[in-house]
Parts: C-alpha cells; sequence; structure tokens
C-alpha cells in the first residue's frame, strides 16, 4: 500500500486555461512515484512546490481569487502530521502504511514513537536533543549543545529520575520494561522513557475527549486486532478525557504521567510517589484528566499566593467545591503552616483516598516522623455554610464552580476582604454580560464564548491575575484572581509579580 494517496487539485487561472509547472513536476516525480498529480496553475504549484521541501507545513485548503485545491494525504505511522516530502533527516525510503497486527500490537505496548537525538518533529528545528527536549537548526549546533554542561546535566538528572523511578514506582517500572530480555535492554528503555523531560506536546498520547471509557477500551482492543479505530479517534480528539482514569493507561503513558508530576513538582518530588500510591490502591478513582488539571491548577493558586504574600498575610485557605479534593490537598502540602478548609456538599471516596495517601507517602526524604496534613480540615455542607471560616487573611479559591458557584464564592470572599481565585466553568451569560445576546448558534465556538464571559467576571470584580492552563487539559482553562488591591498598612497594590512558570517546572 503506497504511503501517499492521490493529490487531487482543483484549480482555474484568470484565462480559464490550466498551466501546468514543470519545477513541482520534478519535484513529485522524486517522491519514487508516490503522488500522481494533474496539472496545476503556475502560482498554485509554485505554492504546492515549496510546501513539497517543507514536509511539516502540508497544504490543505486555500482559496483566493484565482481557485482553490485540496490536498488528501494519508499519514505515515508513527507521525503525527501528513507528510508531503521525506525529511533531509530521515530516510529516503517511503513508510508503508500495511503495518501488521503485530507490529500494531507492539506499539500499542511500547507506546507512542518519541523523536530520537538528532531527529525533530519541526521543520524550523531538524535537530533533536531527546534528554533535553530542545531542537536546532544546524547540526553543529546540536554537537555544541551535546558538549555543553546544559546537556550534561540534564542527563546526569535523567539517571537519577530513572532510579527514583524504579525505586518508587517499581511495579510501573517493571510493566514498562517486561518486554524487554536482557538487563541491557530495560535500562535503555527505562532512560529512554523516563530520563526525558516533560513536553505539554505529549498531551496528545493520552486519551483525549470524545473516547469515554467503553470507547476508549473498545479503541484498544480494535488496535490489538490491527485496526487503526484507536489512531482515528485520537486524532480527532483535542482536550483530555474526563472519564479515562490510571488503569486505562499502557505502560507507557503511566510512566510519563509520572514523569509529569516528578517534575512540575520538582521542589516536592516525593507528591509523585503519592499519586502513584492512589493509583496503586485505588486505579479506577485516579482519573489522567483531575490529575493534569488539579496539578496546573495548584501550580498557578501557589503562584499567585507567593505574589500576595508580599503585600498580605494569609493564613487561611478555604477550598469551595473541592471535590476530589486534590487541589486543596497539594496547597495544603505546600504550606503547612496555613489552615485548609476543604468545603463539599460530601466526602467523596477520591478526597480519602488522597488523604490516606499523603500520610502514607507524603513525607519528606528522611522525616518520616512528620505530620502530614493535620492543616485540613473538610467540611461537609453548602458553600455558603463557610462564611465564618472567612476573613481578611483567608484565600478563597474554586477550581470548575457551576453556574453561581463562582459568583458566590467570589462575592462571599470580597465582603469579607480576603483573597479568591476562581477557574470557572460553566458561566451563565445572563449574570456577567445581561442583555448580551452571546450564542453559539450566532457563530461563536465555545473558547470565544468562555473567553468573552471570563473577561467579564474579571472586569467586574476587578482581578488582579489571570493565567491560562494548556488548553489540552481542559477548555475551561483561564484561572481569574484578586482580592489583594491594599497591603496590609493599606497602601494600594497596583501590580503583583510572582515568579516564571519555567521556575516552577524547573527538573
Amino acid at each position: 500500500m503506497s504511503a501517499f494517496r492521490t493529490l487531487r487539485f482543483s484549480t482555474v487561472s484568470p484565462d480559464g486555461l490550466n498551466s501546468p509547472c514543470e519545477r513541482f513536476r520534478r519535484q513529485a516525480r522524486q517522491l519514487q512515484g508516490q503522488c500522481n498529480i494533474t496539472q496545476l496553475p503556475r502560482a498554485t504549484a509554485k505554492a504546492c512546490s515549496a510546501r513539497a521541501v517543507r514536509p511539516n507545513k502540508p497544504l490543505r485548503r486555500r482559496s483566493n481569487s484565482k481557485g482553490h485545491f485540496e490536498v488528501n494525504l494519508a499519514q505515515a505511522k508513527g507521525v503525527t502530521r501528513p507528510v508531503l516530502a521525506p525529511s533531509r533527516a530521515e530516510s529516503t525510503e517511503p513508510r508503508s502504511l500495511a503495518v501488521t497486527s503485530e507490529q500494531q500490537r507492539q506499539d500499542a505496548q511500547e507506546g507512542p514513537v518519541v523523536p530520537a537525538p538528532g531527529l525533530a518533529p519541526s521543520v524550523h528545528e531538524k535537530h533533536w536533543c531527546a534528554v533535553c527536549q530542545c531542537g536546532f537548526r544546524k547540526e553543529k549546533n546540536l554537537r555544541q549543545h551535546l558538549a555543553g554542561k546544559r546537556h550534561a546535566g540534564n542527563a546526569v538528572a535523567a539517571r537519577q529520575v530513572v532510579a527514583v523511578f524504579r525505586e518508587r514506582a517499581p511495579e510501573w517500572a517493571a510493566e514498562l520494561s517486561e518486554q524487554r530480555v536482557t538487563h541491557e535492554e530495560r535500562e535503555q528503555e527505562l532512560e529512554a522513557v523516563v530520563g526525558r523531560a516533560w513536553n505539554m506536546n505529549e498531551l496528545a498520547h493520552f486519551p483525549m475527549h470524545g473516547r469515554g471509557k467503553r470507547r476508549f477500551r473498545q479503541g484498544q482492543e480494535a488496535l490489538a486486532a490491527g485496526e487503526t479505530t484507536y489512531a482515528r479517534q485520537a486524532q480527532s480528539a483535542s482536550i483530555l478525557s474526563p472519564s479515562a482514569t490510571v488503569a486505562d493507561l499502557s505502560a507507557y503513558q503511566k510512566a510519563r504521567l509520572w514523569r509529569y508530576c516528578h517534575g512540575a513538582m520538582s521542589k516536592s518530588p516525593e507528591l509523585a510517589d503519592v499519586l502513584f500510591g492512589v493509583a496503586g490502591t485505588h486505579p479506577h478513582l485516579v482519573r489522567v484528566k483531575e490529575v493534569f488539571e488539579s496539578v496546573e491548577a495548584f501550580l498557578a493558586l501557589e503562584n499567585f499566593l507567593v505574589a500576595c504574600a508580599k503585600h498580605r498575610t494569609v493564613h487561611r485557605i478555604v477550598d469551595l467545591a473541592c471535590g476530589h479534593g486534590l487541589v486543596g490537598l497539594l496547597l495544603a502540602y505546600r504550606f503547612p503552616q496555613r489552615q485548609v478548609v476543604c468545603v463539599d456538599i460530601e466526602r467523596r471516596a477520591a478526597f480519602q483516598a488522597f488523604m490516606d495517601a499523603f500520610d502514607r507517602w507524603g513525607h519528606k526524604h528522611g522525616k518520616a516522623s512528620t505530620p502530614v496534613m493535620e492543616n485540613v480540615t473538610f467540611l461537609a455542607a453548602d458553600n455558603a455554610e463557610a462564611a465564618n471560616y472567612i476573613d481578611a487573611q483567608t484565600c478563597v479559591t474554586v477550581v470548575h464552580g457551576c453556574n453561581e458557584v463562582n459568583r458566590d464564592c467570589i462575592e462571599m470572599a470580597k465582603a469579607n476582604d480576603a483573597l479568591w481565585a476562581a477557574m470557572p466553568c460553566c458561566v451563565p451569560s445572563d449574570l456577567y454580560l445581561p442583555g448580551c445576546s452571546i450564542r453559539l448558534m450566532d457563530g461563536l465556538n465555545a473558547d470565544t464564548r468562555y473567553s468573552a464571559l471570563c473577561g467579564s467576571m474579571a472586569h467586574m470584580y476587578r482581578a488582579q491575575w489571570l493565567i491560562q492552563i494548556d488548553r489540552r487539559i481542559t477548555n475551561r482553562n483561564i484561572l481569574i484572581a484578586g482580592g489583594c488591591e491594599k497591603d496590609a498598612e493599606g497602601s494600594p497594590v497596583t501590580k503583583l509579580i510572582g515568579y516564571g512558570r519555567k521556575k516552577l517546572v524547573q527538573v
């Protein structure tokens, strides 16, 4: 089976004549007969020939006054974007799509193909260092990087991370390398998968929205049977699946999830042990999407509290509508001197599982006798009953509050001169844009509507802090915070300054 489908172009030149472009035809012949191309107008063919040597930027559809054309390409195995011509760094031999079921089963066990050192996934960065997750346009720059201190330090850190992963998550390490025969092959597998730094583009390797738990398992079975259903569903999705749990992940995905937690919270690496502990004892209670969005929300809230600490004193954090409670527990672990009150109408099983995991694995190395989570209080009540815990030295947080919950929490905090932070989920337009027609049927997409309503909320409540987490985690990804308009002495605070995202995810 050919690795490329037929390219079909339909164009009309200004004079109504179709003129061929010999340059484009010569480049097409270099593809060894993989493409069948009809005649093109010269301007269109010139644009196509420019893209023919830039494989990672394929032409999909372009229209102008001279006409339009369409390109329909098949994706080669392991390539996440359509390929028009072989890359200079790759072999010139075409990759076939006729993959045996045995190869697909092996790929399902080993996980997605990752860029090897010296082979970049981007056309602008032709050379890639997989250990440091950085690319270079020239080969000499890659050589200089490999001989530099940064790469040497990251290589040492990668081996240390592998050792920690093998010690702290032995079951996942054994599952990842069980297909390897020799000890050397197992070590190479661990270093290649766990040693690499995390990149947010890897979110596409996890179960995405549109594939529920049942469809996700059906897709895995279809993939093992030699079908491509799983791959097609992954390409058509855009955000993480809200129903996929750690029990649904492959060994490769579990290892990368652990690597993300270890790198995102590098100041407290034992938090990755907490995740592994809960996933090992209650794998169906740990949802992949909730882990990513809770960690990202925690990092954003941590940054906000650190910025406000320069002007205000915070002794208590009230997490309203806490749900599984992971955000509040992470804040309680990060700020042990501050009391954290988690409020919800009922105590979920996931909350208790995380509490037990923190008590068992959430100790600093060498400090096993240090009490953990003594500063956490759970209040099984409505949000309005938490008003007794809110004063001027409190920060009120709500993550993915629905409808009027965000408004009630922010107004409750402002009434007590407290700090507040909210990541809205469902935002009714009549609360913040009364009389304004902001409907999806009028041509607005959901992201535009959500952004507009969050902007209205920020203006209405005089927000001082806006943070956006990666949209591939959730499309309700904007954190709005404020309340630090005056410092402890009553002087106005004009700007909050936290610390950069790079310091938060330092590995």
